[in-house]
């Protein structure tokens, strides 16, 4: 391969992501070169595709960590949370190294008592929590009997029929009973986002859990 070929794999112009790479692979390697050097250019390209996405997905899970400890630093020291087995959950609990952001946005949340509150919802490791606005700080929603935070171990997620932007949320920890949450995105797209992120989120629990009783019976 000529020199002048090999420059047009690699320009910053069109330097935007691994999708890009295969279009420039036809481009960048005439008829008349081997197989051989065909294979090489591919293999060098699934390698840069690679480091791509471990690059996007580290500066993905940086801007989340750090958006994050953004809330926290904003969330009030005594603001906290019942959850239904009675264990107080407070700011230090989302601090807790084992909890990552996966998602976060606003939503409407109903309340027991039938209203709609705005919150702002995050989607951590193994839990949902919900949080509000009040006096420039955030603390934990006041959803009036229910918790502010939900556990997603045993969650069912359903759609709300015949309403594209609603969800119920429903715990099915069989230790304290079932809870049932309502909530509302902004957009259909929205609310298929966090369904698909709430039921991935619920899967990663159960095989965790399952892994936990595995390596413990074996001591």
């Amino acid at each position: 391969m000529c020199k002048s070929q090999f420059r047009k794999i690699y320009p910053y112009d069109w330097f935007c992501g691994p999708g890009d790479l295969s279009d420039h692979l036809s481009c960048a390697v005439t008829p008349v070169e081997s197989s051989a050097e065909r294979y090489d250019i591919a293999v060098a390209l699934e390698g840069l595709r690679g480091v791509i996405e471990e690059v996007e997905r580290c500066v993905g899970d940086y801007e989340r960590a750090k958006k994050l400890q953004d809330i926290i630093s904003r969330l009030d020291n005594k603001s906290c949370t019942r959850l239904k087995n009675g264990e107080i959950f407070s700011k230090q609990d989302l601090q807790k190294t084992h909890r990552t952001l996966t998602h976060s946005s606003a939503l409407t949340c109903r309340t027991t008592s039938g209203r709609l509150r705005d919150v702002l919802a995050l989607l951590l490791t193994d839990v949902l929590a919900f949080l509000q606005e009040k006096e420039q700080k955030f603390v934990f929603a006041a959803l009036e009997q229910k918790s502010s935070v939900m556990p997603l171990q045993r969650l069912i997620v359903r759609e709300i029929a015949n309403q594209e932007r609603g969800l119920f949320l429903i715990s099915g920890d069989c230790s304290v009973g079932p809870e049932m949450y309502e909530i509302h995105t902004q957009t259909r797209e929205e609310r298929n986002v966090w369904m698909t992120l709430l039921r991935q989120a619920a899967d990663r629990c159960i095989r965790t859990r399952e892994c936990f009783i595995s390596l413990y019976a074996t001591i």
